[in-house]
């Protein structure tokens, strides 16, 4: 029966599957999507004087990136939500930091739908 097992697509497969690209520039693309967009014209100024601020953001979608369910993904938010480096006024003021909530949007719109398939792609609000 080992052969029938069939493994779960990881969130970075089925973003790249659903959206296009590949599985390994998903963390990247999906950091530009979930940046807040008022932060958009601040970020690569930030990035060039600070470049470990999005350390966090960047770790999240690390471990995003691998799950395989919304749950695994809940906790990976839940923990960075209660990460010390997401203190601070830029961060937690003026949303220097990606969106949670839209990161979850993401991976329910990826992870969770039926046409979530190889080879299929939306044209939905993440489409770019």
């Amino acid at each position: 029966m080992a052969g029938n097992y069939r493994r779960m697509p990881s969130f970075a497969e089925s973003f790249a599957s659903r959206f296009g690209g590949t599985s390994a520039g998903a963390e990247q693309r999906l950091f530009w999507r979930c940046l807040y967009l008022r932060s958009l014209p601040f970020i690569p100024l930030l990035l060039l004087l600070k470049p470990t601020f999005f350390q966090p953001d960047r770790e999240l979608l690390k471990h995003a990136a691998r799950a395989a369910s919304l749950q695994e993904i809940g906790e990976e938010i839940n923990e960075y939500r209660s990460n010390p480096a997401n203190l601070g006024w830029l961060r937690q003021h003026a949303n220097f930091r990606i969106s949670t909530r839209r990161l979850h949007r993401i991976a329910r719109e990826c992870l969770a739908s039926p046409d979530s398939v190889p080879g299929r792609k939306t044209t939905g609000l993440f489409q770019r």
